[in-house]
């Protein structure tokens, strides 16, 4: 079995259960006929679908796929990553000071 098969049969059970979990989400104000309740449960259906499709394709559809990592390209994830990491951690004050200039 393979990696990807593995987690999108897990990623389908966890859709499922946001499913089962959002069947019985009520709005405390009644502003739509319908509710908030249909739309997450067609996104994690739609999610829930699209990772059992791929969980039990044949193997036929699938091959290997080569990403090509080397060094330089794992350094560049690292730093794009702690880049991110370091713009999250200073947004709120970025965002304070920001406006003053």
């Amino acid at each position: 079995m393979t990696m990807e098969r593995l987690f999108s049969g897990l990623m389908a059970l966890v859709s499922i259960f946001l499913i089962y979990l959002a069947i019985g989400y009520v709005a405390p104000i009644a502003y739509d006929p319908i509710g908030p309740r249909p739309y997450p449960i067609l996104i994690f259906s739609l999610l829930a679908f699209g990772c059992l499709v791929v969980a039990f394709r044949p193997a036929s559809f699938t091959k290997a796929i080569e990403l090509g990592l080397n060094k330089t390209i794992i350094r560049n994830l690292i730093l794009c990553a702690l880049a991110l990491l370091v713009y999250g951690l200073i947004f709120e004050v970025l965002a304070l000071f920001l406006p003053l200039f």
